[in-house]
């Protein structure tokens, strides 16, 4: 009895001394287990780490700003048919003021739209917009080559022919004047505009517009002014030429309304704007027209 007792008091503490060598030493636990009261509790779990939702939601946050950033992913299409308001008659105006024509505009504008201070729920929403145009022009003139050196001005005329040459002639006793009719043609211009402005909406299904840009000339154009009837002043008419590059200032405002395209495509939807163009430096005083427009995006 004596000699069990001795030999379980050497186990005792040779597990004693185990676990003090244990702490001292720095043995650690097996990892997957836990420390309870002094017990070690072995634990046989396995931990799944799923990172399909944090790679959505990380692709989705980073995604998003990009596109945001695409420059048309709010853009539109647009046509637009206008007319010059010919100037006031006066000696030195073009033809198309002698004449009562006015010239005509046809264009074609791509562009993308930027919505700022856009509210959920609220009706109104402004934007910032900025388009690209291509324009042909048709204007009336006229060849010089029809026209003789006695001419000495212009006049209008109440026939069909809208224009007639003044020429003279001198004689021993004085001067006489003559009419003769004058032959118009057209001619076309191409040109390029830039625009920058800024979109408001109205109650829902209208936009009003504003914008600053700037037209170039593609070619060189020609020019005439006409001059009323002068002996003395010695030309009959002055030329204007306006190079190809050149850059003209506008001022364009107009009122859309808005159209739904369908229901399958709730974030595509129709315009058509009435449309004033300020630009005096170029053939006319304004320009109004029609614009028919396809708009994409939010």
């Amino acid at each position: 009895m004596h000699i069990f007792g001795s030999h379980a008091l050497q186990v005792f503490f040779l597990h004693a001394v185990l676990a003090c060598a244990s702490v001292v030493w720095g043995h650690e636990a097996p990892s997957d287990s836990i420390r309870l009261d002094g017990k070690i509790l072995i634990v046989d779990a396995q931990v799944r780490f799923d990172s399909t939702a944090f790679s959505k939601t990380y692709s989705s946050k980073v995604a998003r700003p990009r596109a945001n950033l695409r420059p048309f992913r709010s853009g539109f299409m647009m046509t637009q048919v206008a007319f010059g308001m010919p100037e006031k008659l006066k000696s030195g105006s073009a033809v198309g003021s002698w004449v009562g024509q006015p010239s005509a505009l046809v264009s074609v504008n791509v562009g993308s739209s930027h919505p700022v201070f856009k509210k959920p729920g609220r009706s109104q929403q402004h934007a910032v917009e900025w388009g690209v145009s291509l324009e042909r022009l048709r204007l009336p003139t006229l060849n010089l080559a029809q026209l003789s050196d006695s001419v000495i001005g212009f006049v209008q005329s109440n026939s069909g022919n809208l224009l007639q040459a003044v020429i003279y002639e001198r004689f021993p006793i004085g001067v006489e004047t003559d009419t003769m009719a004058v032959t118009l043609s057209n001619r076309t211009a191409w040109r390029t505009s830039l625009q920058l402005g800024w979109t408001s909406t109205w109650r829902r299904h209208w936009v009003w517009h504003a914008a600053l840009g700037a037209t170039i000339l593609l070619r060189s154009e020609t020019e005439f002014g006409l001059e009323t009837p002068d002996l003395d002043r010695g030309h009959a008419y002055v030329v204007k030429q306006q190079m190809a590059g050149e850059v003209f200032p506008l001022m364009d405002v107009g009122l859309r309304r808005r159209f739904s395209a369908s229901t399958l495509a709730a974030s595509s939807y129709w315009t058509v704007a009435l449309n004033v163009r300020v630009q005096p430096q170029l053939n006319s005083l304004f320009w109004g027209g029609i614009q028919l427009s396809w708009h994409w995006g939010s």
